[in-house]
């Protein structure tokens, strides 16, 4: 079902290879090809998402009002979303949109570092007479700047702790720059209290990342890293 899109991307993924003859940078042009893409959906929760923390006063005296009838209140705050077009989630469409990218990303991975004869890579999705597919044909690791990035943190740390370090140090820097984000959004008004669906969101997503970054390839990581500075930057600019 997702052959095709599967070989869209990888061909986007090895066109870039041909400029750089480097994974990690193949993979970093093709983050920020998909992040731009994204874009628009992170303009609108991010700026969501502050509209919501400034908004949050009036929120709270509807709140206090209506307290004693359930009902009366989830219906005033219906129409006071609506008069100011919120959504109360809106706020964590980027993190929600990295969902189903990172899916497709993981298998994609995994299809170019499949193990074929011999214990080598047998690239799938890739043109056979690409340089990325030849390259990777030949060998049982994908390295970029001294790390497989076809191994995972955990894998790595398994076969020792200076074999590991760089994975560690990547999934470290996925932590920063994911708790940062949130700082940045609460920054642009610290007295706001962040709405509580939002705010276990803003919790749970990011700690859910460092998670998946530290059992996923260091492929995959990149992609982590190269998002997560771009939103950085994006937020940086609306805020």
């Amino acid at each position: 079902m997702f052959d095709g899109l599967f070989e869209v991307i990888a061909k986007v993924l090895s066109t870039f290879y041909d400029l750089t003859s480097d994974y990690a940078l193949a993979i970093a042009l093709l983050t920020l090809v998909v992040m731009v893409i994204v874009t628009p959906f992170t303009l609108k929760g991010t700026r969501g998402m502050i509209q919501m923390q400034m908004l949050q006063p009036e929120i709270r005296r509807l709140q206090l009002k209506y307290r004693d009838d359930r009902q009366k209140l989830n219906e005033e705050l219906m129409a006071f979303y609506r008069e100011n077009q919120l959504n109360p989630l809106g706020g964590c469409l980027p993190l929600l949109i990295q969902a189903p990218i990172l899916m497709l990303l993981y298998n994609l991975i995994r299809g170019l570092t499949r193990r074929g004869d011999g214990d080598l890579f047998n690239p799938d999705h890739l043109d056979h007479g690409s340089k990325m597919f030849q390259d990777l044909s030949i060998t049982d690791e994908m390295v970029s700047f001294g790390v497989d990035l076809s191994e995972s943190a955990s894998k790595a740390l398994g076969e020792g702790f200076v074999h590991g370090l760089p994975h560690v140090v990547m999934v470290a820097i996925v932590a920063v720059t994911s708790y940062y984000q949130q700082k940045q959004i609460q920054g642009r008004n610290p007295n706001a209290e962040i709405p509580p669906q939002q705010k276990m969101l803003m919790r749970i997503f990011p700690a859910m990342f460092v998670i998946f970054a530290f059992i996923s390839p260091g492929a995959l990581v990149v992609y982590f890293i190269v998002s997560n500075l771009y939103r950085i930057g994006m937020q940086a600019y609306i805020t």
